[in-house]
């Protein structure tokens, strides 16, 4: 039998460490969010956009109270702060590129799922408010005020004068202003973004890292941020703009239970034993499979599975699941991830058990009949591994059945999804 834990805000010390420091307590947030929403790696990269698109943001609100010097009146960072306005409430929409995708298993068509952040914020009275979306869908609601957060996994106290902004990202907010204030941002050149004409300009940040920013020539919106730390992160602003305090959105997000279980804490205890392919059925109705084999690879091994899941809050739940792998085996139970292999974890319920990197930030309806992967584009090659957190993972609903999908390369993770169908 193994044991896995997962703890979200639970441990009463490291809680007081953070509460009264507002660094530490911006990046335990983001460490919250990256472990508790989307896939780990798909997360930051969302998170990081989100706070950039904050940041931005306050600029903005910055510029609005205390103008900066232009070269006269009709100033191109006048014509700027004009096209945003100067209403109490900045309204962000930011959109990023697509880094994953829904795979049709009858066609093998594929949809991009672009990531967006929607943000309201109003620095005077420190509220923020932001709406994650993947596809479209609304995957996490969160409200930061004074007194606290609430989110879709319910509220949580955590006094702060002001909503977080990591404090990486404190010196570009600084370093934005003075940067246009002394003169030092500089038009690099001009060009045309979908079909726009647009004027880029850049400066420098704390550290060595820049900012470029692809602004509406004739109108000064910015339209395109590009953030180079290392990797370069970029995104779209779709939307800018002030409000009325009464057009803000400043509701109170819906809460969930599962993801109120999912941030409390849970442990999973799983139980183990070999089994026929034929018996699968048994313990997952409507069981599905691969067939005899996959892309060359023989079916190996079926494993029944039984878990018990205690969350923080309390709740228990007691459930059934399978494994079929296909490849080489290691042992009994494990495949040998230094050569192909193929996966398949299947429940008659969204398990959180069977959840790992990049899972998908959907519900279920969204995966009927589709695969979910990490990825954009052409599946990635072959990566044989001994850990095998570098393989790559989809989801599915089959049959009626919750499969993920693991395997050593996208082409057999997308084989093996395409060809699933019920064992009896």
């Amino acid at each position: 039998m193994t044991t896995s834990s997962y703890e979200v805000w639970t441990d009463p010390e490291l809680t007081g460490l953070v509460h009264d420091d507002p660094e530490l307590a911006a990046i335990a947030d983001a460490l919250r969010v990256t472990n508790g929403v989307a896939g780990r790696r798909v997360r930051r990269r969302l998170l990081r956009v989100a706070l950039l698109a904050a940041a931005l943001a306050t600029g903005v609100l910055l510029a609005v109270a205390a103008p900066w010097n232009g070269s006269g009146s009709g100033s191109f960072a006048e014509r700027a702060l004009a096209a945003i306005g100067a209403q109490p409430v900045l309204h962000v929409v930011a959109e990023l590129p697509a880094e994953s995708q829904l795979i049709d298993l009858k066609t093998g068509a594929a949809t991009p799922l672009t990531e967006q952040r929607e943000i309201w914020f109003e620095g005077d009275r420190g509220l923020e408010h932001t709406i994650y979306r993947s596809g479209g869908v609304v995957v996490w609601d969160q409200l930061e005020t004074p007194q606290g957060e609430v989110s879709t996994a319910g509220p949580r106290t955590f006094s702060r004068q002001k909503p977080t902004i990591e404090p990486a990202l404190q010196g570009f907010v600084d370093g934005y202003r003075e940067a246009l204030a002394s003169g030092a941002a500089t038009q690099t050149g001009k060009g045309t973004l979908e079909g726009v004409p647009v004027v880029w300009l850049s400066f420098a940040l704390a550290g060595g890292d820049s900012e470029e920013v692809a602004v509406v020539e004739d109108s000064g919106r910015p339209l395109f941020v590009k953030m180079c730390s290392g990797p370069c992160w970029t995104y779209r602003i779709k939307t800018i703009e002030t409000i009325s305090v009464d057009s803000a959105d400043f509701s109170r997000p819906a809460e969930g239970e599962a993801a109120k279980q999912e941030f409390s804490g849970a442990k999973n205890d799983r139980a183990v034993s070999p089994a026929e392919v034929s018996s699968v059925p048994d313990t997952v109705p409507g069981a599905v499979w691969a067939g005899s084999s996959v892309e060359g690879l023989p079916f190996a091994a079926a494993t029944r599975e039984h878990y018990w899941t205690t969350f923080g809050d309390g709740a228990k739940e007691e459930w059934f699941g399978a494994q079929l792998v296909y490849g080489a085996m290691s042992s009994a139970e494990v495949p040998d991830f230094e050569r192909p292999f193929v996966q398949l974890w299947e429940s008659a319920r969204p398990q959180s058990a069977y959840v790992g990197t990049g899972e998908p930030p959907l519900p279920a309806s969204k995966l009927d009949g589709t695969l979910y992967v990490p990825w954009s584009g052409p599946p990635p090659p072959p990566a044989p591994s001994r850990d095998p957190t570098h393989a790559l993972t989809g989801f599915t609903v089959v049959n009626g059945v919750f499969v993920t999908v693991r395997a050593s390369s996208g082409e057999l993770l997308v084989a093996a999804a395409r060809a699933l169908r019920p064992i009896r």
